[in-house]
């Protein structure tokens, strides 16, 4: 294969003695290279996944196999690891996420928002197991009780879903919220459009195998308060009604009393804000991130 002997090459040249492949997909490649060179080889998975991959993805052949969150993890119950398999979390660049870094003047402007309207915002690939249709459902409701909102929902569809933003548009207008609803499509600075957020909004279905939940720890590193749905490694970031609130997947009611329940109380959505910033402090920073690989690496190559 082509591929895998510039590889080989390259490693030979450079001298590699260890190779880390980024995701689950890039494993047999790296399990190619490693084994011809008799060098290191770490997997890193980002996504929770069937135990039948182990074998399909060359899993076995990785020195150290790190996952994002114990959910990822729990994959490899049913395999004798030996104790190849630890967690390291993601982390978020606390000084990059700074609200404070941001005017949010420009971007209220540049999508017409008027001063002290509540802005509820959600970060992602637009997919249906994402959960945009849900929010849009659930915001429907919110109208019953609030009369101005705005919902951003920021990213784009990959070319094989854009049918999905053509119907998100249409159900928008079919429920009545298309005045609400801003599609931004694909941004680069997320940092900057989350600070104009009151309310960070994760809906994730089971069906969108969550690993993390990278979005969530940079809303948190932004005083953002933030609702998560309980799938994947989300419950591991998101500790239920102390630094940000947990509902269940595709409940749109509990999604809608919750979002609601924090636009009412700037009390509880200001103690969630400021929870889930120390949280992500101590334990989601990208200095204990570092630190968790570094660990790795220095024991397989000491």
């Amino acid at each position: 294969h082509s591929t895998v002997k510039k590889l080989v090459n390259y490693a030979k040249k450079e001298k590699i003695s260890l190779v880390h492949c980024n995701t689950l997909w890039d494993n047999p490649y790296g399990a190619e290279v490693a084994g011809k060179l008799g060098v290191h080889l770490v997997c890193h998975l980002r996504n929770t996944f069937a135990d039948d991959k182990i074998g399909k993805y060359k899993l076995s052949s990785a020195q150290n196999i790190i996952c994002v969150s114990r959910k990822v993890a729990e994959g490899f119950n049913n395999w004798e690891s030996r104790g190849k398999v630890q967690v390291v979390y993601n982390g978020v660049d606390i000084a990059k996420f700074n609200v404070e870094n941001f005017d949010k003047k420009a971007l209220q402007s540049e999508f017409s928002i008027d001063d002290g309207i509540p802005v509820i915002g959600l970060v992602g690939r637009v997919s249906p197991e994402k959960g945009q249709l849900e929010l849009l459902k659930a915001v429907s409701l919110l109208k019953e009780n609030i009369s101005s909102f705005k919902v951003l929902i920021v990213g784009e569809t990959s070319k094989k879903e854009t049918d999905f933003m053509t119907f998100m548009r249409n159900e928008a207008l079919h429920l009545g919220v298309v005045e609400n609803v801003i599609f931004t499509g694909f941004r680069k600075d997320i940092a900057r459009i989350t600070s104009i957020f009151d309310i960070a909004v994760f809906p994730s279905l089971e069906s969108a195998n969550e690993g993390f939940g990278r979005g969530v720890i940079e809303a948190m590193a932004m005083k953002k308060p933030v609702i998560g749905t309980n799938t994947g490694g989300i419950p591991e970031v998101i500790e239920d009604a102390e630094s940000g609130l947990i509902v269940e997947p595709g409940d749109i009611d509990a999604l809608a009393k919750n979002i609601f329940r924090l636009l009412e109380n700037a009390k509880l959505k200001d103690k969630l804000a400021e929870n889930g910033y120390r949280r992500v402090c101590k334990k989601f920073s990208v200095e204990s991130y570092v630190r968790g690989i570094e660990k790795i690496y220095s024991e397989l190559l000491q």
